[in-house]
């Protein structure tokens, strides 16, 4: 497995919630790949949430697209 050395320092193109905790995460792939993830969860949510994972290909993309699903899902959360 490859290390992967993330900054937890926002870097969206997009404004960062105040109703979001955001952190980056590192997984690996059942290829043996390591991959890293952005997670957003709702702030002060205890319990069990369902997961969502979104992949892309196109930083460009990711970046406009994800922010706009991420804010229409946490709306709905909230």
């Amino acid at each position: 497995m490859q290390e992967l050395h993330l900054t937890q320092e926002w870097d969206k193109v997009f404004p960062k919630s105040d109703q979001v905790d955001h952190k980056k995460v590192t997984f690996t792939n059942h290829f043996g790949i390591t991959l890293a993830a952005d997670q957003y969860t709702p702030k002060n949510y205890t319990g069990k949430l369902p997961t969502l994972l979104l992949l892309d290909h196109s930083v460009q993309l990711r970046n406009n697209q994800a922010a706009f699903m991420l804010r229409q899902w946490m709306k709905r959360a909230t």
